[in-house]
């Protein structure tokens, strides 16, 4: 499965016509060298925003870092958190909610980085911070005005991300939000719930496919439907049982499944309890 955005390694430096100095201004936000950063920026030699030519600044560096000190100094000295890289378009918020660092997340949503803001892919902060699992920096975007329906290209959703990686507290929290807007939404929040990639999964068949017995329980009880089945054919059901994922076969079980597989995993799962007997 393709994702975008796993890796915690920062941007790379790719330097063509940058001077010295602003090799020197990303090095320092790179390495949350604070003293040196200040010192550059108070030269007068170097652009804030300079970029490499990939498009990265220091405040990107900075944020996706993790260095707080050099991303208050950067913003002190009028860095722009609205610019993003060439080739991903990923921003300094996103940089930031993909590590972790919800100070910096803070930070910059104060600082007038765009929360809604899509990578090339149509990822958000939001998406990434989903797929991680950093349920209190999904809170900090979703307050700030974060969507919660956006969709990537391939139709993954930020609810999606967050229940094929088994991270039930954001599960949990996206229903919550969706479920409040159920007076003035509550077709769009059941089509949240049965949102489907392009190859036809769902948040349940993720999190069916990879054993998350409890994040299946979370999205059953919210209504998702065990009945959709992926593009070839293949439904959550059937899908636990190929992997081997009893507790999460009999959750689904609870589910009342009606495509006519409910003996057959059935039968799996007494072959399952007679073999570890």
């Amino acid at each position: 499965m393709r994702r975008w955005c796993v890796s915690r390694s920062l941007p790379s430096m790719s330097y063509k016509k940058e001077s010295l100095s602003d090799v020197r201004l990303h090095s320092a936000a790179r390495q949350g060298n604070v003293m040196d950063l200040r010192h550059l920026l108070e030269s007068g030699k170097v652009h804030t925003d300079s970029r490499d030519k990939e498009g990265t600044t220091p405040l990107m560096m900075a944020s996706a870092g993790g260095h707080l000190e050099c991303c208050r100094e950067l913003i002190k000295q009028g860095a722009d958190p609205t610019l993003r890289r060439k080739q991903t378009g990923a921003g300094s918020l996103f940089l930031a909610a993909q590590g972790g660092f919800r100070d910096i997340v803070n930070l910059l949503i104060r600082a007038g980085a765009p929360v809604n803001a899509r990578c090339k892919d149509g990822g958000t902060a939001l998406m990434v911070a989903a797929q991680q699992g950093y349920a209190e920096i999904c809170l900090e975007l979703i307050n700030s005005g974060a969507n919660i329906h956006y969709q990537m290209k391939d139709g993954a959703t930020c609810l999606f991300l967050a229940a094929q990686n088994g991270h039930a507290k954001v599960v949990s929290l996206i229903l919550a939000i969706a479920d409040s807007a159920k007076d003035s939404s509550a077709l769009l929040a059941e089509e949240m719930i049965n949102i489907r990639r392009l190859d036809g999964a769902t948040p349940l068949y993720m999190s069916a496919q990879m054993g998350f017995d409890y994040v299946v329980r979370l999205l059953l009880s919210a209504g998702a439907n065990p009945n959709i089945v992926r593009n070839d054919g293949v439904s959550p059901l059937l899908k636990a049982c190929q992997k081997g994922h009893v507790d999460t076969v009999r959750e689904l079980l609870q589910s009342n499944p009606s495509l006519g597989l409910s003996q057959v995993c059935l039968l799996y799962l007494e072959r399952q309890e007679f073999s570890n007997e």
